[in-house]
Protein backbone atom coordinates (compact mmCIF):
# COMPACT_ATOMS: atom_id res chain seq x y z
CA UNK A 1 0.00 0.00 0.00
CA UNK A 2 1.38 3.39 -0.96
CA UNK A 3 2.03 5.98 1.71
CA UNK A 4 -0.58 8.32 0.24
CA UNK A 5 -3.23 5.58 0.40
CA UNK A 6 -2.53 5.00 4.09
CA UNK A 7 -2.67 8.72 4.83
CA UNK A 8 -5.79 9.11 2.70
CA UNK A 9 -7.61 6.38 4.61
CA UNK A 10 -6.60 7.86 7.97
CA UNK A 11 -7.41 11.39 6.89
CA UNK A 12 -10.82 10.62 5.40
CA UNK A 13 -11.83 8.66 8.48
CA UNK A 14 -11.04 11.62 10.71
CA UNK A 15 -11.79 14.54 8.44
CA UNK A 16 -15.17 13.79 6.98
CA UNK A 17 -16.76 14.60 10.31
CA UNK A 18 -14.63 17.77 10.65
CA UNK A 19 -15.17 19.32 7.22
CA UNK A 20 -17.71 22.02 6.69
CA UNK A 21 -20.74 21.32 4.55
CA UNK A 22 -19.42 24.13 2.35
CA UNK A 23 -16.07 22.40 1.90
CA UNK A 24 -15.48 20.91 -1.54
CA UNK A 25 -14.39 17.33 -2.10
CA UNK A 26 -11.10 17.55 -4.01
CA UNK A 27 -9.61 14.77 -6.11
CA UNK A 28 -5.91 15.09 -6.90
CA UNK A 29 -4.44 12.78 -9.53
CA UNK A 30 -0.69 13.21 -9.09
CA UNK A 31 2.04 10.56 -9.21
CA UNK A 32 4.71 12.50 -7.30
CA UNK A 33 4.36 11.49 -3.67
CA UNK A 34 6.11 14.64 -2.43
CA UNK A 35 3.44 16.79 -4.09
CA UNK A 36 0.71 14.49 -2.75
CA UNK A 37 2.09 14.85 0.78
CA UNK A 38 2.27 18.63 0.48
CA UNK A 39 -1.31 18.86 -0.75
CA UNK A 40 -2.52 16.45 1.94
CA UNK A 41 -0.85 18.53 4.65
CA UNK A 42 -2.16 21.87 3.40
CA UNK A 43 -5.70 20.75 2.58
CA UNK A 44 -5.99 18.80 5.83
CA UNK A 45 -4.98 21.95 7.73
CA UNK A 46 -7.69 23.87 5.85
CA UNK A 47 -10.32 21.16 6.58
CA UNK A 48 -10.82 20.38 2.91
CA UNK A 49 -11.58 16.76 2.04
CA UNK A 50 -8.92 15.42 -0.29
CA UNK A 51 -8.54 12.18 -2.20
CA UNK A 52 -5.11 11.53 -3.74
CA UNK A 53 -4.56 9.04 -6.54
CA UNK A 54 -1.42 8.37 -8.54
CA UNK A 55 -2.58 6.99 -11.89
CA UNK A 56 -5.17 7.62 -14.60
CA UNK A 57 -6.93 4.36 -13.73
CA UNK A 58 -7.13 5.24 -10.01
CA UNK A 59 -8.30 8.75 -10.87
CA UNK A 60 -11.09 7.47 -13.09
CA UNK A 61 -12.20 5.04 -10.38
CA UNK A 62 -12.26 7.90 -7.85
CA UNK A 63 -14.69 9.86 -10.03
CA UNK A 64 -17.39 7.60 -8.60
CA UNK A 65 -17.13 9.77 -5.46
CA UNK A 66 -18.24 12.79 -7.55
CA UNK A 67 -15.60 15.32 -6.49
CA UNK A 68 -16.37 19.01 -6.69
CA UNK A 69 -12.83 19.90 -7.78
CA UNK A 70 -10.26 17.80 -9.66
CA UNK A 71 -6.56 18.64 -9.91
CA UNK A 72 -4.79 16.62 -12.60
CA UNK A 73 -1.11 16.16 -13.29
CA UNK A 74 -0.59 16.10 -17.06
CA UNK A 75 2.01 13.30 -17.03
CA UNK A 76 1.02 10.11 -15.19
CA UNK A 77 2.54 6.61 -15.27
CA UNK A 78 -0.34 5.10 -17.26
CA UNK A 79 -1.38 8.04 -19.43
CA UNK A 80 -2.22 11.71 -19.25
CA UNK A 81 -4.36 13.68 -16.86
CA UNK A 82 -6.40 14.72 -19.88
CA UNK A 83 -7.65 11.10 -20.03
CA UNK A 84 -9.28 11.65 -16.63
CA UNK A 85 -10.62 15.01 -17.84
CA UNK A 86 -12.24 13.33 -20.85
CA UNK A 87 -13.92 10.84 -18.49
CA UNK A 88 -15.22 13.72 -16.34
CA UNK A 89 -16.80 15.21 -19.44
CA UNK A 90 -18.11 11.84 -20.67
CA UNK A 91 -19.87 11.30 -17.33
CA UNK A 92 -21.27 14.83 -17.34
CA UNK A 93 -19.75 15.64 -13.95
CA UNK A 94 -19.85 19.27 -12.86
CA UNK A 95 -16.41 19.19 -11.23
CA UNK A 96 -14.12 22.17 -11.75
CA UNK A 97 -10.86 20.95 -13.29
CA UNK A 98 -7.29 22.18 -12.96
CA UNK A 99 -4.44 20.70 -14.99
CA UNK A 100 -0.97 21.06 -13.49
CA UNK A 101 2.12 20.42 -15.55
CA UNK A 102 5.84 20.78 -15.45
CA UNK A 103 6.21 20.17 -19.17
CA UNK A 104 7.69 22.70 -21.57
CA UNK A 105 6.24 20.84 -24.57
CA UNK A 106 4.16 23.53 -26.27
CA UNK A 107 2.09 20.93 -28.14
CA UNK A 108 1.03 19.14 -24.94
CA UNK A 109 0.24 22.42 -23.24
CA UNK A 110 -1.80 23.53 -26.24
CA UNK A 111 -3.72 20.24 -26.30
CA UNK A 112 -4.49 20.58 -22.60
CA UNK A 113 -5.58 24.20 -23.06
CA UNK A 114 -7.91 23.18 -25.93
CA UNK A 115 -9.83 20.98 -23.50
CA UNK A 116 -10.75 24.21 -21.68
CA UNK A 117 -9.87 23.36 -18.08
CA UNK A 118 -10.93 25.85 -15.44
CA UNK A 119 -7.26 26.30 -14.57
CA UNK A 120 -4.02 25.37 -16.32
CA UNK A 121 -1.14 25.84 -13.91
CA UNK A 122 2.59 25.43 -14.46
CA UNK A 123 4.74 23.54 -11.95
CA UNK A 124 6.20 24.54 -9.69
CA UNK A 125 3.16 26.46 -8.51
CA UNK A 126 2.50 28.31 -5.30
CA UNK A 127 0.38 26.13 -3.06
CA UNK A 128 -1.49 29.17 -1.73
CA UNK A 129 -2.56 30.09 -5.27
CA UNK A 130 -3.93 26.58 -5.83
CA UNK A 131 -5.66 26.60 -2.45
CA UNK A 132 -7.28 29.96 -3.23
CA UNK A 133 -8.50 28.61 -6.57
CA UNK A 134 -9.95 25.50 -4.91
CA UNK A 135 -11.86 27.66 -2.44
CA UNK A 136 -13.16 29.85 -5.26
CA UNK A 137 -13.85 26.88 -7.55
CA UNK A 138 -16.10 25.34 -4.92
CA UNK A 139 -19.49 25.11 -6.64
CA UNK A 140 -21.09 26.26 -3.39
CA UNK A 141 -18.96 29.41 -3.46
CA UNK A 142 -18.03 32.09 -6.00
CA UNK A 143 -16.17 30.80 -9.05
CA UNK A 144 -12.87 32.38 -10.11
CA UNK A 145 -13.51 34.44 -13.25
Amino acid sequence: MRLASVRETRRLAGMLKETSKNSPLVLVVEDQELIQELLITVFEHEHISLICKGTVAEGIDALDQEPDVVILDLHLPDGRGTDVFREIRRRGLSARVAIATGTIDATLISQAREMDPDLLIQKPYRINDLLAWVRQANPREAVLA
